[in-house]
């Protein structure tokens, strides 16, 4: 990131000698301009040179506008490149962003994809609407820790602690409506029979 004070505007005659003078030849107007360029700043011929609009504006009596109007105008004609310093600051890509036209992603790497992302939409879900499973584990197996201890201290920790059950009393309790719930569904009173806990 480069804030807009450091980046100063950058030219670059993109024309060869010959067609710059034949370009002033033509266009009388811009013909000291080019010559007020040329002379105020080495090697443009050969790669972006760094540039002060102010400063060429003082050097030739004219306004700065005009001056960034000049520029433009030639960089129009494709005399030379004009990089205006930016009145922001700015963000530069290392690594070249492929144009969509550029961009093919096979029908099997998009439906893997979407799954991944629907299981983590699924895992956020879960995390916001479980009221029976830590918060902490939830979000260490979230992002690949299995087998952590409950940490105690969340919601659902703190609502369990107030049934006086240890972690193995209700992982044994929890398992076993698991397994009677797969065989079929029944009311709480029935859950409550067949488990034992009348």
């Amino acid at each position: 990131m480069n804030e807009s004070m450091e980046t100063p505007s950058r030219i670059h005659f993109e024309a060869d000698r010959e067609s710059i003078y034949r370009y002033q030849v033509e266009n009388k107007s811009a013909d000291a301009f080019i010559k007020l360029l040329l002379r105020s700043y080495s090697g443009v011929y050969t790669e972006f040179v760094q540039i002060n609009e102010a400063e060429l504006a003082k050097r030739s009596g004219i306004r700065e506008e005009e001056i960034i109007t000049g520029l433009q105008k030639l960089q129009k004609a494709g005399v030379l490149s004009y990089v205006k310093r930016p009145g922001k600051p700015q963000i530069i890509f290392q690594i070249e962003r492929l144009d969509l036209k550029n961009l093919a992603i096979t029908p099997a790497n998009y439906h893997d994809r979407k799954k991944a992302a629907l299981a983590r939409m699924a895992a956020m879900l879960g995390y916001i609407t479980s009221e029976d499973q830590c918060r902490s584990q939830m979000l260490l197996k979230y992002f690949g820790e299995d087998g952590a201890p409950r940490c105690g201290r969340c919601d659902v920790c703190l609502e369990r602690n107030k049934m006086d059950l240890n972690e193995l009393e209700f992982n044994q309790i929890s398992e076993k409506i698991k397994v009677l719930l797969q065989i079929s569904s029944m009311t709480l009173a029935e859950l409550i029979y067949e488990a034992g806990y009348f």
